[in-house]
């Protein structure tokens, strides 16, 4: 008998700490979470699009180059 009870209060224990340890983890934030975001994506992210609007400038840039260095040959 005294052996059941032990092992009703063991698992009552076992029971007791992953309830705890679930209502820590919920407090401090769980999951991280792709709707949430976070500073360093935010900040990978800034820097991810500072790059293309470059890349886009100069694009754009050698683009008009191109045509008027077309247009230049198609004149001669």
């Amino acid at each position: 008998m005294q052996s059941v009870l032990a092992f009703v209060l063991y698992i009552l224990i076992v029971l007791g700490l992953i309830a705890f340890g679930y209502g820590l983890y919920r407090r401090k934030g769980g999951i991280f979470s792709a709707s949430k975001g976070d500073a360093l994506s935010d900040e990978i992210v800034t820097g991810l699009m500072a790059e293309l609007r470059k890349a886009q400038a100069e694009t754009s840039y050698w683009k008009q180059t191109a045509e008027r260095l077309q247009r230049e040959a198609d004149d001669r």
